[in-house]
């Protein structure tokens, strides 16, 4: 019943807009798609006007006490933006026309360059990266792990650390990052090691689990704090030698 409810709210929806715009397309998106409707939900709908049209235009309408979401863009703008995600860390437009119910029109081109978008692997990180990466998340570990903090900066401090950490992860694996719905079965799927940390973390919140998945990161970057320090000093003296020749020359 709840799912009749709100596919009449989607099918009232695109009679409202398809009066104002050219709709070629029509995806339903969120809850919708994934079948986790509650009473609670909003309808998220992503709409594709042809190509005459160059409006973009985010907003959202009640119906039924129902929120209804809608992102609309022409398709030459779809297009340029699935393009553009191309080894990006997040995607939200390739995801949102894979993962969707189409109410109205065809989206069978679109989700095919949508699904080479996902499966394109962001770029290796180099050296460099994985040393600002690995010191990034050392710094941030050890400031956490500082008593001195009140118990609403420590959580912000938690926040931040997590998402930093899940963020990592998904460059190390040159994949792409996956809305909040999808993350964990991503996860799950490139590595099952770091999921069973995550999933610790998340259940019990604990200082010790969220060092445990931070320290696995880093070995996963294969970055050391005593290695770090060592390159910094060695890159160092080079630069001081550098520095003496060029004034005793």
């Amino acid at each position: 019943m709840l799912k009749l409810k709100y596919t009449e709210i989607a099918l009232r929806f695109l009679k409202l807009m398809n009066a104002k715009y050219r709709i070629i397309c029509a995806l339903a998106t969120g809850s919708y798609y994934t079948g986790g409707l509650t009473e609670s939900s909003d309808l998220d709908m992503f709409l594709i006007t042809d190509n005459s049209s160059k409006q973009r235009e985010r907003g959202v309408l009640f119906f039924e006490g129902i929120k209804v979401s809608y992102f609309l863009n022409p398709h030459w703008k779809i297009i340029e933006l699935l393009s553009s995600e191309k080894g990006k860390l997040k995607r939200p437009t390739a995801e949102s026309v894979c993962f969707s119910k189409c109410f109205a029109g065809s989206n069978g081109e679109l989700r095919k360059i949508a699904k080479k978008t996902l499966n394109s692997s962001t770029t290796k990180i180099n050296k460099q990266e994985i040393s600002h990466l690995g010191w990034k998340l050392y710094d941030k570990i050890e400031v956490f792990n500082r008593k001195n903090y009140a118990e609403i900066n420590k959580e912000y401090l938690r926040f931040d650390l997590l998402n930093l950490s899940i963020d990592v992860f998904f460059l190390i694996k040159r994949s792409y990052r996956p809305h909040a719905k999808y993350t964990m079965d991503r996860i799950q799927v490139l590595d099952k090691i770091f999921y069973k940390k995550l999933k610790n973390f998340l259940k019990n919140k604990s200082d010790i689990s969220l060092t445990a998945m931070v320290n696995y990161l880093s070995q996963l970057l294969k970055f050391e704090v005593a290695g770090y320090y060592k390159r910094t000093k060695t890159t160092s003296r080079i630069l001081e030698r550098s520095q003496f020749e060029d004034k005793i020359h």
